[in-house]
């Protein structure tokens, strides 16, 4: 594998990574881009420079040292580890390595206790400790099926997500116990048997997921997954839901993996636009720089 290396600098006094910036994977051409509030593009940040035994799973932001947090995942799992990308110049570095990781990881989530979460295989998590320290061997292994995305909850739990029909959307407390399911069949309205592709928590403590299939859809529960909030559908602009962001002013965004595009819906459910179709090559993963 070659090095990965930073495209694009900054100048002596200004982050090249700022607060509002989108962070996309793009899963088309193995690389991590870096897109301004209005879709964008500004850089290159990772590039696997040809190397398709290697993509870049989930995106989380770290607080504790205020950088980007990726997978690098590896066909090959000496290569599997977590990455950060600096806000200052975009430069890489590795932040855990551990023999655990191995076959697929796609998502990771820095809970509020500091402690971080990686998926790995279909059905388990293992816990790093804010020091790096593997906490469990793993830390739970009893995830639903195909388990998609995790991130974290304000109550210092998290959620995940998966293409199983059952309990598709799961919350967990601190511990790694299950306190809410739901599907996309219910609560009702019923949009059938779906794939959640993310899942994610926002300010005032709903949660929003994705789903793919029969029938496309960004979806909003409460807090306990037992009402359905509101639904958006519109399969001339969201076809193939990717994960979602949230931006500051609440705005969730959404990337299609299809269109090759980011969905941009407000709070209640309606279309604001859509951006950075012009540099996205089946985008997957996304984060909004806080």
């Amino acid at each position: 594998m070659k090095n990965e290396s930073p495209i694009g600098s900054s100048s002596n006094d200004v982050n090249l990574i700022q607060s509002g910036d989108i962070i996309v994977t793009n899963a088309g051409n193995d690389t991590i881009v870096l897109l301004d509030e209005d879709g964008n593009y500004k850089s290159s940040l990772v590039d696997s420079q040809s190397d398709t035994a290697l993509v870049y799973n989930g995106l989380a932001y770290d607080t504790t040292n205020d950088q980007i947090l990726y997978i690098n995942d590896h066909t090959t799992a000496f290569y599997d580890a977590v990455k950060a990308i600096d806000l200052y110049d975009g430069s890489t570095s590795t932040v855990i390595t551990n023999s655990n990781l191995t076959g697929t990881m796609p998502g990771l989530a820095r809970l509020t206790g500091g402690e971080l979460l990686v998926l790995e295989t279909t059905t388990t998590a293992e816990k790093f400790l804010s020091n790096g320290t593997l906490s469990g061997a793993p830390f739970i292994a009893t995830l639903t099926a195909t388990v998609a995305d995790i991130n974290p909850l304000s109550t210092g739990g998290f959620v995940t997500c998966s293409s199983g029909t059952a309990n598709t959307v799961r919350t967990y407390n601190a511990a790694g116990t299950v306190q809410a399911t739901a599907t996309s069949a219910a609560p009702i309205p019923s949009l059938g048997a779906l794939a959640s592709t993310s899942c994610i928590q926002d300010s005032s403590g709903q949660i929003i997921v994705a789903y793919s299939g029969a029938t496309d859809a960004v979806r909003v529960y409460n807090s306990t997954l037992t009402t359905t909030v509101w639904t958006f559908t519109d399969t001339n602009i969201l076809t193939t839901p990717g994960k979602l962001a949230l931006r500051s002013n609440g705005n969730i965004l959404v990337t299609d993996t299809a269109f090759n595009h980011i969905v941009e819906i407000d709070p209640n459910g309606a279309l604001v636009r859509v951006i950075g179709g012009a540099v996205l090559a089946t985008p997957n993963n996304i984060l909004v720089v806080p």
